[in-house]
Parts: structure tokens; C-alpha cells; sequence
């Protein structure tokens, strides 16, 4: 079967991640307008600090990385296919030993040829930081070995069912161990990022725009590379990115606000389209129950919060086209969904604030970054709704980094935070899994605990879509946290170009470049 190649990614999701990444082929026969354009011009939002994504990220930094760099496998619409990879098996008596036969002959952008070195470093890299390593934590890295330049076997502490999609996503980009031990991880990783994948990084004119050529080096088809050029250009505000696309500066443009999304959409006379695809990615009202601050440990102020809300007016007045509301701990996308949403009931907020023993109330802090219009607003409603029943929701908007870092160290009580499933429910689940390192959603409550852990690990599909089915119920039971909303992933492209609809996988915020192509 011919390799289908994935490659940079335009994030649109509050810590959001999309791709406009590589590959698109020509078709001459496409109706439409055409064009003899030969660089695809991106429309970003926010301009990475660094290509650093273990520590940051932005929509341009995560489409840029995925373009550079290859990973072992990927999607094709619902299968996960061998990109690096060429094959693998379980083997062991509990089939506990992950051997990967890796495709030979390929080599990085500076010549550098790609083996199993390569994955093992990676993986090492993964497990050494903080908010990734519970992502890979089944992989028993001590125990895990190249068998030769092109055979890896990992083993396996237990079975998991997210370690195969967990490889195809973000954290599963093959680094190039000589380069970054060379280089050190500021100019090998940071600054100039190389790896497999069919472009490279020509230029970083920064606080303007990133091109990307075609890698000479690169293993895959010509086809794989339909562009001469691939330009991001930064525009943190909606409104000018959506004007520079309607003047033709241009090609595809991320529209981030449901406005923009409203007043683009219905003018295909004038050439330009709309596509809207929906995303397995939740916006959660987390509440921190692991930190100093005892505020949400009692469940019975969590559960006035969630039925003091109506989320489903709020999601859809302020989203409108780009979010639906979230109705479980999981994306309804997910095999083994199940609607979990609670009830709007402001006398029942007040029972349970009674039964919390603050019949009048309470006060708390939500912290929010200053860039993330949509919770912002969110957050608002969400405060409006709460004072009708004698919660003082304090908002106190932060910068993005401030806000992350808080919600690494503890030191945020409640916030909204975005869970994604790429491939498997058990993913949206991760951040609130003990060991996480996100203190502003990490569970410690034995059943949940053991819920997820059966989730995560039980090999029959049956029983583990019955464990699935319990785990929502406790955690809307418990209100752990509050889904939100699910958003929706709006692209503007003009009608010269092609593909822009088939470019969601696997609910990732994603346009790949190798499923879009100019009419000829």
C-alpha cells in the first residue's frame, strides 16, 4: 500500500494545535478556478518563540515541526498506518515486547542516516519531560533495545492502548540523536529543527513569517513535495488575517472567531470557501483538587458549579460556528462516547452549595490566558452564571506562558484546559491521570484511578468499552470536571485550492498540505 505522508499542522484550539504541513499533489482536473502559483502562503495565527514543543506551543510552530520532521506512524483516515516504520509485532509470552522493523535508506536533512538509535532517543527525550512522560510511561525504556540499525524492541511494562497513537502524534517527531548531541538542544532542537519529513526551514524572518523548501534528502515521492515554497505568515488578530485572505495575501487562513467564520462563509461567487471540521478536542472548567488550596475538594462544590451553568447557551452564543458544547470527559468523536451533560439547574447548584456547608456561596480565582479570546469570554458567562447563585468567580487574565506555567506548578486553582483524543479515548484522559504533571487536572481518587487504568490497559474491546462507559458516569457523578466545549476547526481557502475539506485526522486540528492542491 502506498504511503500517504502528513506534514505540517495550523493548530486552532485554545493551547491549540493545526497543520498545514506537506504533501498535496496536483490535479489538473480539478474545477474551479486555477492558478500557476507554485508557494502555498498559510494564514497563522501566533508566531512560535522557539520550535521547542515540549515547552510551547503555537498553531505555526506545531505546523512547522510537522512538516520537518517524520514519525513512525501516522493516520490514514481511521487506520494507523507505517510512516518510518515499516512494521511491527508483539511478541513475549504476554506479548509484552514492542518490536518495530524501521524502513532503511532514509536519512536526515544533513545526511545523517535515520536508525533505531534515533527512536530510542527520542523516546528517552519523551520520558524525560514533565507532562509527556506519563504519555510513554508503559515503555520500559531500561529494558528496551536496538537489536540492529533498523529493529527496535521495546518492552513493555503493560499493555497500552494509546502508545501506538500517542508515536503517530505530536510527541512522536523522530529526532536525529548526532545532530542534537552535536548541536546541544538549543540550536539543534530549538532553533533549527531538522528531521525526515519532505520540507526544511529556509527562513525565519522573525515577527513576520517561516518558509519552508523542499528537502533534498527527503525518502518519500516528488509528489509528497507539490510546493516550491511553503510560507507561514503571523497574524495574531483574527479580523487582519481574515482580510489579508479575502485581498488574496493568502492562501488558506486559520478564522478563528465565529464572526469571521459567519461573514466568510456563502461567497463562493466571489471565490472563497469555508470548511468546518469538527475536532476530538475538549476545552474542560478544570478544578484543581491536588494543590495547596482545598477550595474543590468537597465534589459538593464542584457539582453546584456544573449545574449552575448552562452550558450549552453559553458554548453556543459565544462559539457559534467554531465550537459545539462538550457533553462527557471524552469527545463525542471517540468509539465509546457517551452524552454525559449536565442538566442546567440553578436550585439544584443550591442544594448542593447547601449540602457543602456555604449556603450563600463561595469565592475562587480563574486564571486565563490573555490570548485565548474564546475562554476568555467563556470564562465571562461562566462567572455571570455562577453569581446567580452566590459564586464569586474572580477571572484573572494571564499571559499564555504564565498560565501554563501555573498549571504545571500548582499554583492555579481552576482554569479551562484543552484534552485531546488522537486516535483513542484513553488520550483525553491522560491529563487527568495521576502523574500528568498538570496539578490543575491531575485525579488522585482511587476509582478513578483504577477506572482509567483499565481504559488505558485492557486489550478486549468489549470490556474495555464497559469500563469506558463507567468512567463517564463516575466522573459526571463526581463533576471531576465540567466538558465545556468541542471545538471546531474553520479553514477560509480560496477556490483555487483543493483538499482543504479531507484534511481532519483522527480529530486532530490539523490542514495537511499533502491533501491540498491548486487547480491547474
Amino acid at each position: 500500500m502506498k504511503k500517504l505522508h502528513f506534514g505540517a499542522v495550523i493548530m486552532c484550539i485554545l493551547m491549540i494545535t493545526a497543520v498545514i504541513g506537506s504533501a498535496f499533489t496536483i490535479n489538473a482536473q480539478e474545477a474551479g478556478s486555477t492558478t500557476d502559483k507554485t508557494e502555498l502562503v498559510i494564514g497563522a495565527d501566533y508566531e512560535p518563540t522557539s520550535f521547542d514543543y515540549y515547552h510551547s506551543e503555537t498553531d505555526a510552530q506545531v505546523s512547522i515541526i510537522s512538516v520537518v520532521y517524520d514519525k513512525l506512524f501516522t493516520w490514514v483516515g481511521d487506520d494507523l498506518v507505517c510512516q518510518l516504520a515499516d512494521s511491527y509485532e508483539y511478541e513475549g509470552e504476554d506479548e509484552l515486547d514492542l518490536v518495530i522493523h524501521l524502513k532503511e535508506g532514509i536519512n536526515f536533512t544533513n545526511g545523517d542516516p535515520f536508525t533505531a538509535d534515533d527512536v530510542l532517543f527520542t523516546l528517552e527525550k519523551n520520558q524525560s519531560e514533565l507532562g509527556v512522560a506519563v504519555k510513554f510511561a508503559c515503555v520500559d525504556l531500561e529494558n528496551s533495545y536496538a537489536r540492529d540499525d533498523y529493529t527496535v524492541e521495546l518492552h513493555l511494562f503493560e499493555y497500552d492502548n494509546t502508545l501506538l497513537p500517542y508515536l503517530a502524534g505530536e510527541f512522536g517527531n523522530i529526532l536525529d540523536k548526532e545532530y542534537i548531541e552535536a548541536q546541544g538542544w538549543d540550536q539543534g532542537f530549538e532553533q533549527n529543527p531538522i528531521g525526515t519529513g519532505p520540507y526544511v526551514i529556509e527562513n525565519w524572518n522573525m515577527g513576520d513569517s517561516v518558509s519552508l523548501v523542499p528537502n533534498d534528502q527527503y525518502w518519500g515521492s516528488e509528489e509528497e513535495q507539490p510546493f516550491e515554497r511553503i510560507t507561514f505568515k503571523f497574524f495574531q488578530e483574527d479580523s487582519i488575517r481574515s482580510l489579508e485572505f479575502e485581498q488574496g495575501n493568502v492562501d488558506v487562513a486559520f478564522v478563528g472567531t465565529s464572526a469571521s467564520v459567519d461573514r466568510l462563509s456563502g461567497r463562493e461567487a466571489d471565490g472563497i470557501r469555508v470548511a468546518t471540521i469538527p475536532l476530538t478536542k475538549i476545552g474542560d472548567f478544570c478544578m484543581a483538587t491536588i494543590i495547596d488550596d482545598d477550595t474543590f475538594v468537597d465534589e459538593n462544590k464542584r457539582l453546584a458549579v456544573a449545574y449552575a451553568i448552562d452550558i450549552e447557551a453559553i458554548v453556543e452564543t459565544i462559539a457559534g460556528s467554531t465550537a459545539i458544547p462538550a457533553t462527557s470527559i471524552i469527545p463525542s468523536g471517540c468509539e465509546g462516547y457517551q452524552n454525559m451533560a449536565y442538566e442546567y439547574n440553578p436550585e439544584l447548584a443550591k442544594e448542593y452549595l447547601a449540602k457543602a456547608g456555604c449556603p450563600d456561596g463561595f469565592t475562587f480565582t480563574m486564571e486565563v490566558a490573555n490570548n485565548q479570546q474564546l475562554n476568555l469570554e467563556l470564562a465571562e458567562a461562566i462567572q455571570a452564571y455562577l453569581s446567580m447563585v452566590g459564586i464569586n468567580m474572580v477571572i484573572n487574565p494571564v499571559d499564555f506562558f504564565t498560565q501554563f506555567s501555573n498549571m504545571l506548578a500548582g499554583n492555579q486553582l481552576c482554569s479551562i484546559m484543552v484534552a485531546t483524543a488522537n486516535g483513542d479515548a484513553s488520550m483525553a484522559l491522560a491529563a487527568f491521570e495521576p502523574g500528568s504533571g498538570l496539578c490543575i487536572s491531575e485525579n488522585h481518587d482511587e476509582e478513578f484511578v483504577r477506572l482509567a487504568g483499565l481504559v488505558r490497559h485492557e486489550r478486549d474491546k468489549d470490556q474495555r468499552m464497559e469500563y469506558l462507559a463507567q468512567l463517564q458516569q463516575y466522573v459526571h457523578d463526581k463533576a471531576f470536571t465540567i466538558p465545556v466545549y468541542e471545538r471546531v476547526y474553520a479553514l477560509a481557502y480560496h477556490d483555487y485550492v483543493s483538499g482543504v475539506e479531507e484534511c481532519g485526522i483522527k480529530g486532530e486540528n490539523m490542514i495537511y498540505a499533502n491533501r491540498i492542491s491548486f487547480n491547474r
